[in-house]
């Protein structure tokens, strides 16, 4: 059939009314894969022309992206694209060279969510020295340069990019996370962090003061003034805590959090003023409230485990194993992912304890901690991953890429200065290369190619 002849044959024939015969004898499937296989824009136009689902406009995307064409980009965004693979096309643009010109053009298509997965955009863009991207996200309204604890600018200072660490430090939300040494290592004053008071505070005091109902006091002064002073009064009267309408989490008074939690009318659950006091750190409070059986632990599955690892808080995740009511086994997904959290941060101590846990499987999320590990150059968590029979080292990404924790090694290696870090990279990729599960992934071929690169790292930081 003239649909099995080479392309070059297919896209010669004497008139046009040919070439329609011929691609409309070719499925969607079967016209997109020829276009990938071939590597020739001469179809495209046809496919475009055609209703395709959102998964096969995204591999035309992807496609587009890998041959750099701005115009194939735009025509393409157009149509409506599969989430997961426009996630993918996104990747790709960063891989070896990063192009920004096609980047600037995704970023600005108007589904696209550039804070996904916790501002993972953003944070490779800071630790990887990207200034420009950094710039660009940051007038993203969706993007939180402070998100996962402000890992971006983690990132940014563990590789000593000054202009990045300069511009995160002029977002208030950056500044509001900075405790009091972090402050000073940067060189800040600690009341910028503060949020400014206004001028007359008496004046404010008088007015909340003349409102009669004890629980509409108790509203403004917790979510609007944000007053301790005031709460106290507005309980003194007989409000009732429970009654407050909004999500405490935007409050930013540690005490009013305390005060919340510790009054004996309140009905505690893993609700938004548990979630802020595990952000804030009153991990002391949340243990005695466990303890007097006032919180159980195990409600809504492991999302209180989830929120203590989440935010680095050790001595609430030592308690939450303890307790039989805490179950990670049932939620092998969001406990990964959390765990994959601890390990970006660097928080051995924690990532440790919960793989002493069996009960906490660090294969969930796509195998995504020893991927993370990999990426963030953590040896002595890939040493301990290693070690686990359920981790997969060779196992694919989310997008269909195969080995991804050895490529995302060699990826955050190319784009190393220091010495130091091209050294925990070698090692890292020492550490997947001599392991069989990844071996047996790997035609020989591949595996030189990782052995040669390794003895390149080596002699280069001789």
């Amino acid at each position: 059939m003239i649909v099995r002849e080479s392309i070059k044959n297919v896209l010669k024939p004497k008139s046009s009314e040919e070439i329609d015969e011929v691609v409309n004898e070719l499925s969607n499937e079967e016209l997109v894969n020829r276009v990938i296989s071939q590597k020739t824009t001469d179809l495209v136009d046809y496919a475009l022309k055609r209703t395709l689902s959102p998964e096969l406009n995204g591999e035309l995307l992807k496609w587009s992206v890998s041959q750099n064409s701005k115009s194939l980009v735009k025509k393409i965004l157009k149509k409506e694209i599969d989430p997961q693979k426009f996630g993918s096309a996104v990747s790709d643009t960063l891989k070896n060279k990063p192009n920004f010109d096609i980047l600037n053009i995704l970023i600005e298509y108007p589904k696209f969510d550039p804070s996904y997965r916790n501002n993972q955009l953003l944070r490779w863009a800071a630790s990887n020295g990207h200034g420009h991207l950094v710039n660009i996200l940051m007038k993203h309204p969706k993007v939180d340069p402070s998100d996962l604890n402000n890992s971006a600018l983690v990132g940014a200072d563990v590789y000593e990019h000054k202009d990045i660490i300069k511009r995160l430090l002029q977002d208030e939300r950056v500044i509001k996370k900075l405790n009091s040494k972090q402050m000073k290592q940067y060189g800040l004053n600690e009341s910028i962090g503060n949020i400014l008071r206004p001028k007359s505070k008496e004046d404010i005091h008088q007015a909340a003061l003349a409102i009669e109902d004890p629980n509409e006091l108790l509203q403004k002064a917790v979510t609007t003034i944000q007053d301790p002073e005031l709460v106290k009064i507005a309980i003194e009267r007989g409000a009732d805590p429970n009654r407050i309408s909004s999500d405490v989490t935007k409050v930013n008074n540690e005490e009013i959090i305390r005060l919340l939690l510790t009054n004996p009318k309140m009905k505690i659950s893993t609700n938004s003023l548990i979630y802020k006091a595990v952000k804030i750190g009153l991990d002391d409070e949340i243990i005695k409230l466990i303890k007097n059986d006032k919180l159980d632990p195990g409600q809504k599955s492991t999302i209180l485990l989830v929120w203590a690892v989440g935010f680095a808080r050790n001595k609430l995740v030592n308690v939450l194993l303890k307790d039989n009511r805490v179950k990670p086994e049932n939620e092998k997904e969001s406990v990964a992912e959390a765990l994959s959290i601890a390990i970006a941060r660097g928080n051995n101590d924690l990532v440790i304890m919960l793989l002493k846990d069996k009960r906490v499987d660090p294969s969930g999320d796509y195998n995504r901690p020893i991927k993370v590990a990999s990426q963030f150059g953590n040896v002595e968590i890939v040493k301990e991953l290693l070690k686990d029979e359920r981790v997969n080292p060779a196992a694919e990404d989310s997008d269909g890429t195969l080995n991804f924790s050895i490529r995302q090694a060699e990826d955050t290696l190319n784009f190393s200065t220091s010495n130091s870090a091209k050294k925990k990279y070698k090692e890292i990729i020492a550490l997947l290369i001599n392991d069989s599960r990844v071996q047996k992934s790997m035609n020989l071929s591949v595996i030189d190619h990782y052995r040669n690169l390794i003895k390149t790292v080596r002699e280069s930081i001789k």
